[in-house]
C-alpha cells in the first residue's frame, strides 16, 4: 500500500484481545531495537530464554538515542 501513499507506523496495538507489535522494516535497526525493547518492558520476562545481550537492553531500557557517541 506504500505505493498509494499509505504510511505504516510501528507499535503496538491489540488485535482480537492479544497485543501485537508492528514494526515498520524500513526503519533503522536501532530504531526497532528500541521499539523492541520498549513494547517488552514491564513484561516478566524470567521464564524467557534470551541472551546476555537481550538481557542487558531490556534491563537498562536502552534508548539509542541517548547512548554517548562510540
Amino acid at each position: 500500500m506504500r505505493e498509494v501513499g499509505y504510511h505504516p507506523h510501528s507499535g503496538l496495538c491489540r488485535l482480537r484481545g492479544e497485543e501485537i507489535l508492528l514494526i515498520d522494516w524500513e526503519l533503522a535497526p536501532d530504531l526497532q531495537i528500541e521499539l523492541l525493547v520498549g513494547a517488552l518492558d514491564g513484561h516478566d520476562l524470567d521464564e524467557v530464554p534470551l541472551s546476555d545481550d537481550a538481557r542487558r537492553l531490556l534491563d537498562k531500557g536502552v534508548r539509542f538515542d541517548d547512548r554517548p557517541p562510540s
